[in-house]
């Protein structure tokens, strides 16, 4: 996974699990990680994770379920 450094990664389910090891790992390659879970909690754990490793984080909410959710969250990625 080379040549990620400042680029953006999404990741959906990022609160536990696979979702979690992806986004953790994506962040040890540099990328500034969306963390996307539908628990609030979950995902502002593993964005703290995150920063206390030294990488950037942010959380968002959104049920994968509900295509608005997911619009309106990466909007906000992109919107940064």
């Amino acid at each position: 996974m080379r040549g990620l450094k400042g680029k953006v990664a999404a990741v959906t389910g990022a609160g536990s699990g696979i979702g979690q090891a992806a986004a953790v790992r994506l962040a040890e390659e540099g990328c500034k990680v969306a963390v996307i879970d539908w628990k609030r909690d979950a995902a502002e754990a593993t964005c703290a994770r995150i920063v206390a490793a030294g990488g950037e984080a942010m959380a968002f909410t959104a049920d994968v379920g509900k295509e608005e959710d997911v619009a309106a969250a990466f909007k906000a990625v992109v919107d940064g």
